[in-house]
């Protein structure tokens, strides 16, 4: 693959592109990078410093690009946090231009819109992401509150997120696949998962978590982590490719998540004794720095995931 990712980048820590650069670059992809902010770190630890990537540099970076004949390079275009509308109407414009030059690109829309019932964008990136990049996305990853705001449905449950798989795929017919990528449901997680084929009905995948027998639930960690959307998006993407299937990229994907996410959580634990506090008394600010995703020393697990959990293929 060679892939263009526009999202955020941080010199400290893991969110955004730094999330996404690593796990391609070790997978073999090339991958270049447009920064849409650059921060010292990012915002949870609450005084982040940097400049944000205006809209006339946004326009400016990518009609370099589009001049040059260089678009058609990319297989891949993924698109992730984008803090005003402008900048996203320029990466829309961006990639219909793409599109037009090389149509086999592939579109993969992370929609940033936050996360836990917490805003991280402006309320008017919406309606773009709803009137134009999710008509020109081929796979869409929101997570459960991106997806509510989406679709203007309430999502309790895996059931409630059947229904706006189905609302995805009958509102925007260029989609491929539709994934929410966790709902919470109390003692668990659950990432569901829609693909459509080739004669337009569709298979709607449910993966759960992992129980002993790592068939159906996916553990919720008590630690709060960061970049897991960006990290999910690249892993995504790479294992897409790789398996040719959406059940065994979905698989090999979460399995390295919740591998990255033990790895991060222990390490944290251990950071944590050695500035003698406990990681789990520590407010959600004040973990942040303990709970960086610890993507490098997954690289094995990366290069060669071992599927610890399994999705189950539903029709509905």
């Amino acid at each position: 693959m060679k892939v263009l990712s526009i999202q955020s980048h941080v010199v400290f820590g893991y969110v955004g592109n730094k999330c996404a650069v690593a796990p391609l670059h070790i997978l073999g992809h090339e991958v270049d990078s447009i920064n849409t902010v650059q921060f010292s770190f990012h915002t949870g630890y609450g005084n982040s410093s940097g400049s944000v990537t205006s809209a006339h540099e946004m326009k400016e970076i990518l009609n370099s690009l589009v001049e040059n004949a260089l678009t058609q390079r990319y297989t891949h275009i993924i698109t992730g946090y984008v803090k005003s509308p402008e900048c996203l109407i320029e990466i829309a414009d961006f990639i219909k231009i793409t599109r037009f030059k090389n149509p086999k690109t592939k579109y993969i829309l992370d929609p940033v819109i936050g996360d836990n019932g917490i805003m991280y964008v402006d309320k008017e990136n919406i309606p773009v992401y709803t009137n134009s990049l999710l008509k020109l996305a081929d796979i869409i990853t929101p997570n459960q509150y991106e997806a509510e705001w989406l679709s203007n449905k309430k999502i309790d449950k895996a059931a409630d997120g059947f229904d706006v798989l189905k609302y995805f795929f009958a509102e925007y017919l260029n989609l491929n696949i539709a994934i929410i990528t966790s709902i919470d449901e109390g003692e668990y997680l659950t990432l569901v998962a829609g693909e459509k084929s080739a004669d337009g009905t569709y298979l709607v995948l449910m993966l759960l978590g992992a129980t002993i027998y790592y068939k159906i639930r996916m553990e919720k960690y008590q630690s709060s982590f960061t970049g897991t959307g960006d990290l999910f998006v690249a892993l995504f993407s790479a294992y897409l490719e790789q398996y040719k299937f959406l059940k065994e990229a979905l698989e090999a994907t979460i399995s390295v998540m919740q591998f990255i996410l033990q790895t991060t959580e222990k390490e944290g634990r251990w950071l944590a004794n050695n500035d003698n506090v406990e990681l789990r008394s520590l407010s959600f600010k004040d973990s942040r720095k303990y709970l960086e995703l610890q993507i490098m020393k997954a690289k094995k697990m990366i290069e060669n995931p071992e599927m610890r959990y399994r999705a189950e293929i539903l029709e509905l």
